[in-house]
């Protein structure tokens, strides 16, 4: 049963940030830090077996820049295992002599002269030539961010997570790097009209109408789980809509022994699932992103999942589709064209 059950996990520690510190300069090797860079033949040899993203230190010898990067950000210790754990580091002399294979093509620097540029570093970076130059290429091969100049911990860290969970295929880097910081770095709370619930408290719900449910589901290591908490629900457009028309339940699918009462029937994490409470996998299919939203309809029944994080802007005109039953009878693509006329 198990082998059948696709469960999509994004094992994201913010902690290591947060705990991070120097390491005494004796530890660290002042070419590479603490990040165990690999040629771009063992990152793409490891990727075939265990696909994750590549982060690729562009620098040359001569750039102090590039050489203050390794002593501060590559040596600090939540960065740099944060970095081993969830991508492929790739360190790249950008005036390198060295034939390099970069997607099944050769590259090499077809000029003599020192400080030349190798035709890897060009069809990378074009004719922006920079360095440091920091590129992320994402577990698909194909998507790719680029981050020109020098970046300190607090600069790289939303880039990381973005990379690793994810993110980039539901939102922008510039609205994620925002709410990012309101969840991370700002000590202002939200006050928001959004309060969900516990699977008791729906239980003993006794409603004037019937409503539609969503489930947030969340573990407490997951990044994307705590920026959706603490900026997509509390949106002032998004919280009292969601008040008005939905009962959310929120649910760390993490919950070890404690049982959860649905429908008639308590579930909890037997181990069939991992460390994941039945329910959850259940109600979904099988396919259990982080986070993850279930929507419901008034007899309790999946209508739709997003497995992903999601921002405000994108996710009102979602809740409206389902709230206005317009899914009955439209096709998303449709209603999100009328939606937004009628914005």
């Amino acid at each position: 049963m198990v082998n059948k059950i696709i469960i999509i996990l994004f094992i994201v520690l913010h902690s290591l940030f947060s705990v991070a510190q120097q390491s005494p300069a004796s530890a660290i090797d002042q070419n590479h830090g603490l990040v165990k860079w690999l040629t771009f033949k063992e990152a793409f040899e490891l990727n075939k077996k265990n696909p994750k993203p590549f982060i690729i230190d562009v620098y040359t010898e001569w750039c102090g820049w590039c050489k203050h990067m390794i002593k501060t950000t590559y040596s600090n210790q939540g960065i740099a295992s944060y970095i081993n754990n969830f991508f492929y580091p790739v360190q790249f002399d950008a005036e390198t002599k060295d034939t390099i294979e970069y997607m099944g093509k050769k590259y090499w620097n077809e000029s003599t002269r020192p400080k030349s540029a190798h035709q890897l570093a060009i069809k990378l970076m074009g004719d922006r030539l920079s360095y440091p130059t920091t590129i992320f290429l994402m577990n698909n091969l194909q998507t790719s961010m680029l981050s020109a100049g020098y970046m300190d911990v607090k600069q790289i860290e939303p880039i990381l997570v973005y990379c690793v969970e994810n993110i980039w295929r539901s939102c922008t880097f510039d609205d994620f790097k925002l709410n990012f910081s309101k969840t991370f770095n700002d000590s202002i709370s939200i006050q928001s009209s959004y309060k969900p619930i516990s699977f008791k408290e729906f239980e003993q719900l006794k409603p004037k109408k019937k409503k539609k449910t969503i489930i947030v589901a969340y573990t407490s290591w997951c990044n994307g789980c705590k920026i959706l908490n603490k900026t997509t629900f509390t949106d002032t457009l998004i919280a009292p809509y969601l008040k008005e028309n939905y009962n959310v339940i929120d649910f760390n699918i993490e919950t070890g022994s404690d049982s959860v009462f649905w429908n008639g029937k308590y579930y909890k994490a037997s181990g069939k699932y991992g460390t994941f409470n039945d329910l959850v996998v259940e109600i979904s299919g099988g396919q259990v992103g982080l986070p993850s939203i279930l929507i419901l309809d008034e007899q309790n029944k999946l209508i739709d999942r997003i497995p992903f994080y999601i921002p405000a802007q994108t996710l009102n005109p979602i809740l409206h589709f389902y709230a206005e039953n317009a899914y009955l009878k439209t096709k998303w693509p449709e209603y999100q064209e009328a939606y937004k006329k009628r914005k």
